[in-house]
């Protein structure tokens, strides 16, 4: 009875309020603006995803417990499935099923000294066929002398062929690849990303767009953009797929320490909005600190 009544008298106080307000439509539909959850994606709800791994699906344990193989989700060549494999069980990561690793979310961990995987599927220049990409993440990282997030590399027509990763170097993320420049001739560069602190999530992102440039982001936070027009190589100039691999460069044994939620390609440059439609998104999903949703240019 008495809840009952308190809600007659907020309802007559409202009536009497509003006329003296003077709220129009324009007013009210602000009112519902303001209290609307922030825009935000996933990453299967943005065209041109060529490859994503998501650990809440996909894994298959062996009888150990550990990550077999981690299947892909974006079905770029259907019925022609595409995963992340272990073949070894000693280099398999760990995935506690009965404890969620990542604010509440699963992940799948690696231990730092010889857990990794490598790609099994079709040729993987059909993946990143395009001159523009996107590649993103969700990770904790532990401190690690230079240990490899994700590492994609071609033998090429030229020395350097083609390769771009994700580094943790100490205690600080790196983004790091080679390609031509201007002038059509080899180099290497590296984009530092930021120190982490341990056992926090991060959200990162490394952008090449169509002019050569390449800007990154750590939870949101640009980078400083790189003006050296470092042009990706053309894939249809390069040879054999050399390593595709995650928490590990496989040529020099640089193994990641920490987790890992979900990774993400797009086989083009994703527009700022669409970046922070994503970045929210999974921010909310993984409840990642120090991250405020926004629509705004």
């Amino acid at each position: 009875m008495t809840a009952t009544l308190g809600k007659l008298i907020f309802l007559f106080t409202l009536m009497i309020l509003l006329p003296a307000c003077d709220l129009g439509l324009s007013s009210i539909s602000s009112l519902s603006t303001l209290f609307s959850p922030p825009p935000s994606s996933q990453p299967n709800q943005l065209n041109s995803l060529a490859l994503w791994l998501d650990a809440d699906r996909g894994i298959q344990l062996d009888s150990q417990g550990r990550v077999q193989s981690w299947a892909d989700q974006a079905k770029l060549y259907p019925g022609n499935e595409m995963s992340f494999v272990s073949d070894t069980p000693a280099n398999r990561p760990t995935y506690p099923s009965q404890v969620p690793l990542l604010n509440g979310m699963p992940a799948v961990e690696l231990d730092g000294v010889q857990q990794w995987m490598h790609f099994t599927g079709p040729d993987t220049r059909g993946i990143f066929a395009s001159l523009q990409l996107t590649v993103g993440m969700v990770v904790v990282a532990e401190p690690a002398n230079d240990g490899i997030l994700f590492d994609l590399g071609w033998d090429g027509v030229d020395a350097l062929g083609r390769f771009l990763n994700f580094r943790v170097s100490q205690n600080s993320f790196d983004f790091q690849a080679t390609g031509k420049n201007a002038t059509q001739n080899p180099e290497s560069y590296s984009h530092p990303m930021g120190a982490f602190e341990s056992g926090k999530a991060y959200l990162l992102f490394g952008i090449y767009k169509y002019d050569g440039s390449v800007m990154t982001y750590t939870n949101g936070n640009p980078g400083t953009l790189d003006n050296q027009h470092s042009y990706l190589v053309n894939p249809v100039s390069l040879g054999s797929v050399r390593y595709l691999s995650i928490g590990n460069h496989s040529p020099e044994n640089k193994y990641f320490k920490g987790k890992l939620a979900e990774l993400f390609v797009y086989q083009r440059d994703l527009n700022i909005e669409e970046r922070r439609r994503l970045e929210c998104g999974l921010a909310l999903k993984y409840r990642i600190q120090d991250f405020v949703c926004q629509s705004q240019n």
